[in-house]
């Protein structure tokens, strides 16, 4: 059957822009890890079949953003200088050509939620694991400190854990140099302040020259909410809160958890100082003090996950008690729970009746 002039090239286009959209230049597409407005975290595997790894690109709308480009290349450049194992691994970077605009490159995949999934869903395995959590993090922005870069954007979103309590590190795309001596002194100030607002020191709100103690206020709020379940400062508008970190006293944690102990509450406080200079002076003098404290009064052991019969149980035991008609029956019935035991009848005290002797037969 003939075809109609252009009809079998459309087809071909068609065939060609849906095998583009299984590829990002020699990397198949295998599924969607996450994304926001300017940026999108495939897990892919290469042309060759080689092992899978995850590719972060620019949106189509970021692409026009010249800032963005910068800001990608930046993270990248910054994460091929870093090798510790809790900071994720940067492979290759690609910028596109004249003729194909895009920005993307690869990095170690590693399946694992972000913290702050897992602080909303399950806090106390959270707590549970809470010294090896602190101790990796901790150790993994000091190899940041140590290849001379600040972050700039420490939070709970930006730190991978998974089950067995193996962490990573990622986003690198704040990251850059702190200031200089000369740079405090005569830089003038960056037109907006950076970072994430709940975790953003008071230095960094007022878009001061910045040093390595910006990333020991931020860690501080991060290891608040893993103490509390929530952030120091909350404030009714945007505004609101970050004048919250200039100006008001963060609590100790203890007045939210009363588990934890004055000598955790401590530390927490000097990470959250207001003046850089009384916080820590690095994640080792930290890591000092905080491995000679124990954070909790007492020990934080794992809660047991109801199975489905028990949760259902539970359920029953609330809204249906013990009733015993048919309807509750036929539900007990349903979800296999066993119906509550009938209660023996209690024993009479009424005296029983003699029967009366009936009269001898004439």
């Amino acid at each position: 059957m003939a075809t109609a002039p252009g009809q079998g090239a459309g087809k071909e286009k068609d065939k060609k822009d849906a095998a583009d959209q299984s590829m990002i230049g020699a990397y198949k597409i295998v599924s969607f890890i996450a994304g926001g407005k300017n940026s999108q975290v495939w897990e892919v595997q290469a042309a060759d079949g080689q092992k899978r790894i995850a590719l972060k690109q620019l949106t189509g709308e970021a692409m026009k953003d010249l800032e963005q480009i910068a800001a990608m290349k930046n993270e990248f450049t910054i994460g091929k200088q870093l090798e510790h194992p809790n900071i994720i691994k940067y492979f290759d970077g690609h910028w596109g050509t004249m003729f194909k605009k895009e920005a993307y490159f690869t990095m170690e995949l590693f399946n694992a939620p972000n913290l702050k999934a897992q602080m909303f869903n399950n806090l106390n395995s959270v707590q549970v694991r809470l010294r090896r959590i602190v101790e990796s993090a901790a150790m993994a922005f000091q190899h940041l400190h140590d290849k001379g870069f600040i972050n700039r954007d420490i939070k709970p979103d930006n730190v991978l854990v998974n089950k067995s309590g193996e962490l990573k590190v990622i986003d690198m795309s704040l990251a850059g140099k702190p200031a200089g001596a000369l740079a405090k002194v005569f830089a003038p100030k960056s037109k907006t302040a950076k970072g994430t607002r709940s975790y953003m020191a008071p230095e960094q709100i007022m878009r001061k020259p910045l040093s390595f103690q910006v990333d020991l206020y931020s860690f501080g709020v991060m290891l608040f909410e893993m103490l509390t379940g929530g952030p120091p400062f909350a404030g009714t508008t945007p505004n609101d809160l970050l004048m919250r970190h200039i100006q008001d006293p963060a609590p100790p944690p203890s007045m939210i958890n009363t588990n934890i102990t004055e000598e955790m509450d401590r530390i927490v406080l000097r990470l959250l100082a207001k003046k850089p200079d009384q916080r820590h002076k690095s994640f080792n003098e930290f890591l000092a003090e905080f491995r000679r404290v124990n954070p909790w009064k007492e020990e934080v052991v794992e809660k047991r996950e109801l199975t489905e019969k028990e949760k259902a149980e539970q359920e029953v035991g609330q809204n249906l008690g013990e009733r015993l008609d048919s309807r509750t029956d036929a539900m007990r019935t349903m979800l296999g729970i066993a119906a509550p035991k009938k209660a023996a009848p209690a024993a009479s005290t009424v005296p029983e009746k003699k029967p009366q002797a009936t009269p001898a037969a004439p």
